[in-house]
């Protein structure tokens, strides 16, 4: 009898598809950190996803979205993301907009824009 499993995150990221999507992103980036520029670096280099929705695998997020950082860079990124998130939650719960205002623009535009296109193919559970 066969167990249809759901695959967990790690494994996601060993699947195939991702794997030829990051190294694809990778080549993009030239192989470089997009924030502190360094080119292969030594500690390695992640893809990483601003935002995370439920139902949607690695693969399926749009390139524009997806950032190639070295380790560093990328624990660095991760940190200050839940920061903006946290404010955002407390922002929103508590009904202040200077909370709001403070979040980077390009974050709340490339989320916005992104959840955008993922309606209009169909939509996913946010």
């Amino acid at each position: 009898m066969l167990m249809n499993k759901t695959k967990t995150y790690a494994e996601k990221l060993r699947d195939p598809r991702w794997q030829e999507k990051r190294l694809r992103l990778f080549d993009k980036a030239e192989w470089t950190c997009e924030l502190c520029e360094r080119v292969r670096p030594e500690e390695g280099l992640q893809v990483h996803h601003p935002i995370y929705l439920t139902g949607l695998n690695p693969w399926d997020y749009p390139d524009e979205i997806m950032m190639t950082l070295c380790d560093s860079c990328h624990v660095d990124r991760q940190e200050v993301e839940r920061q903006w998130f946290y404010k955002a939650a407390m922002a929103i719960r508590y009904k202040s907009t200077t909370e709001l205002q403070e979040m980077p623009v390009w974050h709340m535009i490339e989320t916005r824009k992104f959840i955008e296109k993922k309606n209009t193919i169909g939509g996913y559970d946010y």
